[in-house]
This record gives structure tokens, sequence and C-alpha cells, in this order.
């Protein structure tokens, strides 16, 4: 299925789907957005997904939907069949060949890499690390690349996020709400595995909300796992408002992708636990600086007694989450969609 315009000048290129999230789709559509106001047009080059391509649509962006077998070439030499002028080519799927981008470049046309340690740090004309420049080694490695940006401060946010601040801190936990948010597919079924943490603890005052996103696929597993929960509980598919339902919690266990640092931008307290290897690098990076708490990893060691003493504890250690939470929104800038932004139309003033 093919949706594109021959007005086209910046593409954007990304998968995702159960396997790979959907947090890249997502930070890319705010990308898009910025990059519309400046006068831009984008359009999306994504392997074929009924979901992915639905969230597209209802944005009214032009896209590109191309088999899930394809190679990268083959996506580079169609994509350049169906728009013939391209300005600008961004990827934001981690491990970008050298190959891929010397292709792109023979074109003409400037590459920009996302989160990338491969070919886009020696072959890509910009790089923005706001996941991967929380990682130490990643900011000593590349520290004299001029074409690479690390850290926080270029992570991309929706501008909503400013709006949104947690429920004041309160003694009272009669009606204290904690939001399981494991991202937008869950790959591995980690709203599961918190569930069967949870589920024997003695009844608590608490009412836990899970949060299940479009790509979610362990609905009978999770069913199976909350027969079984002694407090109380409610079940969110595909919540259209997801940000806002979550800063309304008085405590949230996520993940550690775009979900994380959306919700630290706004001083949510947290739990995070990692999703995937590369995120326990960013949970540990916000960790150590006591902006929240870290729970591990779903592919090592997750740190089932921190979780149940804070949950079981929570008269206590309420005020210390809510403090973190304080120092997590003066870590990320709000202003990392503009600050990208500039950085890439700065390259087009340059030609």
């Amino acid at each position: 299925m093919v949706r594109s315009t021959q007005k086209a000048k910046i593409i954007i290129r990304l998968d995702a789907d159960h396997q790979k999230g959907m947090g890249h789709l997502f930070r890319m559509l705010v990308l898009c957005n910025e990059l519309l106001e400046h006068g831009m047009d984008c359009c999306f080059v994504i392997r074929s997904d009924k979901i992915a391509e639905r969230y597209i649509a209802k944005s009214s962006i032009p896209f590109i939907s191309v088999p899930k077998d394809l190679s990268e070439l083959k996506i580079i030499k169609t994509t350049f069949n169906c728009i013939k002028r391209i300005k600008i080519w961004i990827y934001d799927i981690l491990d970008t060949s050298p190959l891929w981008i010397q292709e792109i470049h023979q074109r003409s046309t400037y590459v920009v890499c996302m989160d990338d340690l491969n070919g886009g740090p020696h072959k890509a004309d910009l790089v923005i690390n706001p996941i991967l420049g929380c990682r130490e080694d990643v900011q000593q490695k590349f520290k004299t690349f001029p074409n690479v940006l690390n850290g926080p401060i270029y992570t991309i946010l929706s501008p909503e996020l400013d709006k949104l601040i947690p429920p004041p801190i309160q003694n009272d936990l009669e009606e204290f709400k904690v939001g399981i948010s494991m991202g937008g597919s869950d790959t591995h079924g980690a709203s599961v595995i918190l569930a069967d943490i949870i589920a024997p603890m003695k009844e608590l005052p608490i009412k836990f909300h899970f949060f299940l996103g479009p790509q979610f696929c362990h609905h009978a597993e999770l069913q199976n796992s909350l027969k079984n929960f002694c407090s109380d509980y409610e079940v969110h598919q595909s919540e259209p408002k997801l940000l806002t339902k979550l800063s309304c919690m008085n405590l949230i266990i996520c993940g550690g992708g775009q979900t994380l640092f959306e919700l630290l931008s706004i001083g949510m307290p947290l739990l995070a636990l990692a999703n995937e290897s590369h995120e326990t690098y960013t949970i540990k990076f916000f960790s150590d600086q006591k902006a929240c708490i870290n729970l591990g990893s779903m592919h090592t060691i997750i740190h089932t007694e921190a979780l149940s003493s804070v949950i079981q504890s929570l008269n206590y250690s309420y005020s210390k989450l809510y403090a973190m939470g304080n120092i997590a929104k003066q870590i990320i800038s709000s202003q990392g969609a503009a600050e990208c932004t500039s950085k890439i139309l700065s390259m087009l003033e340059k030609r």
C-alpha cells in the first residue's frame, strides 16, 4: 500500500509493530509535526503493519507501506521511485547499516539517524541520541564526533506534556492509584509478570490500573494472572489520552523506552523495568540521579523485593518517590523536539 506525495521532502523511516514496539512511531509523529510547522513536507516509510498504518493515517501524514520481508536497500529504491526529490532521510530503527546511508547519499540526500551506534556516527550527516546518549560509554566514544548529539536534552516529547502535572502529594492512601504501562506492544509480556508479582500481595488500599497498548498480544495470560489479584484493579486498552490518564496516577510502573522519558519530564513518581536490554542503561542513568527506582530487566533480574517493598509501604515511601519526580523533570528538556528540528533544518540552510 502506498500513500505518498511528490511534494515530500523529508522521509521518516521506521518500523512499528508488536516486536519493535510503538515508541519510535510516537516520537517521530511528534518530530514530524514540528517539521510541518516549519513548512516541511514529510512522508513515513514503514514495513506493513495495520495498527501502525492506522495511527499514521489518523495524523493525515502521507506514508509508504512496504512488505515486511523487503530488504532495506529495496526499501530505499522503492521510496526514491515514489518520491524523486528527497532532501533529508531520517532513520529511527536503532541499527543503521553504513551501506544504506551510502546508498542514500549517492542520491544527494542528507541522512539523520536517531539512537544509532552502527552506521550513523561514522556515515550520517547528523545523529541524535536522546536515549543512547544516556549511556556514559556512548558519550565518551562519540564525544569528538561533531555530527553526534547525545543526551536527554534531545528527547522528543509531545507539547501536551507541558500541560500535565502529577497529582499533589497525599497522606491518605484510600484513593491511591498505581498505573502499569509497559509500552505500546509490551513485547515480552512485562504486564503479565508484574501482575503475577503483585497478585498475591495482601489486599491493599490501592487500585492498580493496567494500561495496554495497541500492539499488546498477551490478553489471555494477563486475564489468568488477574484471577488471583487480591487488590482492586482496572484494565485500559489503547487509551487514546494515555499521558493524561497516566498523569492522574499517584505512582507509575513503566518500561525504559519513550514512556519513561515522557513521564520523567512531568515529574511522575516512577518505578522502571527494562523491556529491552538497551533500556537497562537508560534506567540506570536516571536511577543513579535519584529520578526513579530501578526494577531491573525482563532479560536478567527483576528486583521483586524492591517492587514489593515500595508497593506495601507507600505510607512511608511516597514522599521520597514524589521527591524523585521533582528531580526527574529537571533533567529532561521540554524543548527537545524543537532543538532536533532546528539541527535538522540547519543542514538545509548550509546547502
